[in-house]
């Protein structure tokens, strides 16, 4: 996540003149802070998440993306080394890849016989989450609580069915 004052040390990146061009570096391609302040082009090829022409967005090196040492290089370990990776703000990536590619990941729910907690993460697009809602295969559509950070919540009986969840984003313009 970028981040003000991350491992950089820029402390406002808007009085810095970076906005919300920045992206954090992978270990590799933070190089133990020398990239800091570099800019980097950056284009999106060979998916068809790409904008039509392919554009290109110029960001600058704000902060370190720390490696994930519990994921694996290829499933969610991003930043591990030796991956050259950027983690880009969303306005700088919504430059060059379509919106439809936007989407939450989630932890499996966790839980007993009547309580369930679902932990949400990489929530894309400009936005915030607001309501989360969870289905069972033999359920309906149930809004969830706010549990705490990035957690939510239901009091309901789900075990043994198929979860489906479906997350709400309020939109900033």
């Amino acid at each position: 996540m970028v981040t003000p004052a991350g491992a950089c040390g820029y402390k406002n990146l808007y009085v810095q003149g970076c906005g919300t061009q920045t992206a954090a570096l992978s270990t590799v391609l933070f190089n133990r802070g020398y990239s800091c302040g570099g800019s980097y082009e950056i284009r999106c090829v060979a998916t068809k998440w790409c904008w039509p022409l392919q554009p290109s967005t110029v960001i600058t090196a704000t902060n370190l993306c720390p490696p994930n040492w519990v994921k694996d290089s290829n499933n969610g370990g991003w930043c591990n080394p030796p991956r050259c990776h950027f983690d880009m703000a969303k306005p700088a990536f919504r430059k060059i890849v379509n919106s439809k590619c936007w989407h939450c990941s989630h932890t499996i729910p966790q839980g007993n016989r009547s309580w369930h907690i679902v932990f949400i993460t990489n929530v894309a697009g400009p936005g915030d989450l607001i309501l989360v809602y969870i289905k069972g295969s033999r359920a309906r559509w149930i809004l969830m609580s706010h549990n705490w950070g990035v957690g939510y919540q239901v009091f309901q009986g789900l075990l043994g069915q198929k979860p489906l969840l479906h997350a709400c984003l309020r939109l900033h313009s």
